[in-house]
């Protein structure tokens, strides 16, 4: 099902004149921008000078080029939320609104309990969502959400705050079939991370995991599956949706984490955001910047309906 079949003619009649909006205030906000720099590089360069003439000057010369580079970030920090704020609310929502139109927007994100649901990336400390979409594929429920999970950072034994370990975007579909044991799938890598299948099937079970081989050498050098059922393994897991997991991982550089429970299927992608708007600031708003924000919904939306009717 191709939600963006409009988005061109959405564009053209709707975007037009935001674009040329938001590409002045971009190329305003950039000029700012340089010109700070070279206002705070013109500061430090005047106080180290001030320094190398005058030594006592050198505690009250180094307090200025710590707030005079504080005062750059923040100032920059501030133009760049401006402007994503403003591309949001006038661009982004209404062009998800308009092109996925049988779907609700919000910017509140998946709750924490629903994403525990999936056993999936449990080795974390804190939990954020936001921007969340909620549609039905064929009478089933789909929820996409942006997710963060950090974890805490210690350093000589002391808490230094929290450090990102993983972010993307969360997926929750109701399939029309039964799944009796639970099938795992995992991005093969080095980490120090506990990943869905250890937690559960060693700990809550007692189990040792248990690899599904699969004739796909493409799809298992960056993916394993464990189940307790290979049987069942296989027969879910259909070849057309292994290879679109592939693509899916190879277009977006992404790790992805899948969990088949009962009639839910759940997955994690990394590197995916449901509203990229620093994307859009980094790249100028165009078709092209815009269309390739709404084509990552559109993927997601394609494995889920793959998955969903198990093709």
């Amino acid at each position: 099902m191709n939600l963006l079949n409009n988005f061109h003619e959405y564009y053209d009649k709707k975007m037009k004149a935001y674009e040329k909006l938001y590409t002045q205030k971009r190329y305003h906000y950039k000029q700012r921008e340089e010109e700070k720099v070279f206002i705070s590089l013109l500061v430090i360069v005047i106080a180290l000078a001030i320094m190398c003439f005058w030594r006592g000057a050198i505690p009250f010369m180094v307090c200025v080029i710590i707030l005079n580079i504080l005062f750059s970030v923040f100032n920059w920090s501030n133009n760049q939320k401006d402007y994503i704020e403003g591309i949001k609310k006038e661009v982004i929502f209404p062009a998800i609104i308009a092109c996925f139109s049988e779907y609700r927007y919000s910017t509140a994100g998946v709750s924490e309990s629903i994403y525990r649901e999936s056993n999936m990336y449990y080795s974390y400390d804190k939990f954020s969502s936001s921007n969340m979409i909620k549609g039905m594929i064929d009478g089933r429920e789909l929820i996409l959400s942006e997710v963060g999970l950090k974890e805490e950072a210690e350093a000589f034994g002391r808490n230094m705050g929290y450090e990102t370990s993983f972010e993307g975007t969360f997926l929750k579909l109701e399939a029309n079939y039964f799944v009796g044991n639970p099938i795992y799938i995992e991005p093969i890598v080095k980490s120090k991370v506990i990943t869905s299948a250890t937690v559960v099937l060693e700990k809550a079970f007692g189990l040792t995991k248990s690899t599904v081989k699969f004739d796909t050498p493409d799809f298992e050098r960056f993916f394993e599956v464990f189940s307790q059922d290979h049987e069942e393994a296989r027969r879910v897991l259909t070849p057309n949706f292994l290879e679109l997991l592939l693509e899916l991982r190879n277009r977006y550089n992404a790790k992805i984490y899948c969990t088949f429970k009962e009639n839910n299927v759940y997955m994690l992608i990394s590197n995916l955001k449901i509203v990229d708007v620093e994307d859009v600031y980094a790249k100028g708003l165009s078709k092209g910047t815009l269309y390739g924000n709404l084509k990552i919904i559109q993927d997601i939306v394609d494995v889920a309906e793959l998955i969903a009717n198990k093709k």
